[in-house]
């Protein structure tokens, strides 16, 4: 029969109340996490969103659904003109309306006469996209399971 020199014993129930104290909490975690990684999207989106473009950019929200234990979100506008922003226009297609033009035109502090104008160039030369959303999903694409981690991690 061997010497006992060395024995280890585990008792695994200070281990298992930490285990359910953490999954009792893991509902509320998540639910942070995804708060913030939405928060951290939208804010993205509007920094890429250019500075001249405030109602568009006023515009982009958070949506979340779901349930407690089934849930998501996304980050989106309504503003029809944030989907040409971040898709361009192609060059020689029909000009955009002039009403949201002269809007514009006037918040930029110049004559809304010249909507049709700015209208013909738009259609001739087409207008660049701006990528927001595509930019903001790529830098989710790192920083989003930091936060998650952060959150369920503590």
């Amino acid at each position: 029969m061997p010497n006992d020199f060395l024995k280890i014993g585990i008792d695994p129930s200070g281990a298992l109340r930490v285990l359910e104290d953490h999954l009792r909490h893991m509902p509320v975690a998540l639910g942070r996490a995804r708060e913030d990684a939405l928060e951290f999207l939208r804010d993205a989106v509007r920094a890429g969103t250019p500075v001249d473009q405030g109602i568009g950019r006023d515009s982009v929200r958070i949506e979340e659904y779901g349930t407690s234990v089934n849930f998501g979100g996304r980050v989106v506008s309504d503003e029809f003109h944030m989907l040409v922003l971040e898709e361009g226009r192609t060059p020689g297609k029909r000009p955009p309306p002039t009403g949201v033009i002269e809007a514009w035109l006037e918040r930029q502090g110049a004559d809304p006469g010249l909507a049709f104008v700015v209208a013909r160039a738009i259609g001739r030369r087409g207008t660049p996209p701006h990528k927001m959303f595509a930019h903001a999903y790529e830098k989710g694409k790192t920083r989003i399971p930091s936060i998650y981690e952060g959150h369920v991690l503590r």
